[in-house]
């Protein structure tokens, strides 16, 4: 795509340092945050952003933006795109997909890296990032100074976001993953965030955890999901991976058990020889 112009130019705004981590008197040390994300169930999200705004976004009418990115260059010049940013980002995908194909969010298992089409970001560039995700937002800033000794890694910065991106995304599932008593019940059953249930599956789970009488019936539910055609679906892609390849007929062996109901079976031929696999002692 060819490089988009941005929305806004200020042709100079002075450097900015980051945010004071307390209040620091004249004359006296103390720490201030240069880089850092915030999303909007924080608190300190409002602070940041509202002060940002009021440096960068003064003259705009707020209620209009739901995504800005501000580049702020070594020249103290700096470009502002507001909203319709062409983002692309890279994933793992949870099902073969082929090109042009309609991509949902349950097809998505990962998110690695974040990349905005036709903005080129410098080594020597400041960055502020606000995005929308769903009904959240998310905030990332970067005020480090840069210079001939510090440079920006700009490819790193590309997988940080995609981090943050992800985050948001999938902010249901890391809420239950950080929910210690929820997620210990769950793994103590023996359940994870494997890649096949991250998502309204997981979640729904961890519903179940917490109401069980309420949702009686969800687990077999779950399972049923998991017939062959949706087996089919993600197995394919194991065969093209030699962790997987070595040992298909044994690995199809426990997946033809688990269809026929021989559950017993399945685990005993799948949990040893996927554990060796990965090599763990089994």
């Amino acid at each position: 795509m060819a490089n988009r112009e941005p929305n806004f130019k200020i042709d100079r705004v002075e450097k900015l340092a980051g945010f004071p981590m307390a209040d620091i008197p004249n004359g006296h040390y103390g720490w201030i945050l240069c880089r850092g994300f915030f999303h909007s169930e924080q608190r300190d999200f409002y602070l940041y952003v509202n002060q940002l705004s009021n440096i960068f976004l003064k003259n705009l009418l707020i209620d209009n933006i739901n995504t800005f990115l501000i580049i702020h260059h070594a020249d103290l010049s700096a470009d502002i795109y507001i909203n319709e940013l062409l983002l692309k980002f890279r994933m793992m995908a949870k099902r073969d997909i082929k090109p042009n194909e309609f991509i949902y969010t349950k097809d998505i298992a990962d998110i690695d890296e974040i990349m905005f089409d036709g903005i080129e970001i410098k080594n020597d560039d400041n960055i502020i990032f606000c995005f929308k995700k769903g009904w959240r937002l998310g905030l990332f800033f970067d005020f480090n100074l840069y210079g001939t000794d510090q440079l920006l890694d700009v490819n790193a910065l590309y997988h940080e976001l995609g981090k943050y991106y992800k985050y948001l995304m999938f902010k249901e599932t890391y809420s239950v993953i950080e929910n210690e008593p929820t997620f210990k019940r769950m793994f103590n059953d023996g359940w994870f965030p494997f890649v096949q249930i991250l998502g309204n599956e997981f979640e729904r789970l961890a519903d179940f955890y917490r109401d069980k009488e309420k949702l009686k019936g969800l687990i077999e539910k779950l399972i049923s999901n998991f017939d062959e055609n949706r087996i089919s679906s993600f197995t394919n892609n194991w065969w093209s991976k030699s962790l997987f390849k070595d040992k298909q007929p044994i690995i199809e062996s426990g997946i033809e058990s688990y269809l026929t109901g021989k559950f017993i079976a399945c685990i005993k031929t799948l949990f040893r020889r996927l554990r060796a696999s990965s090599g763990l002692v089994m």
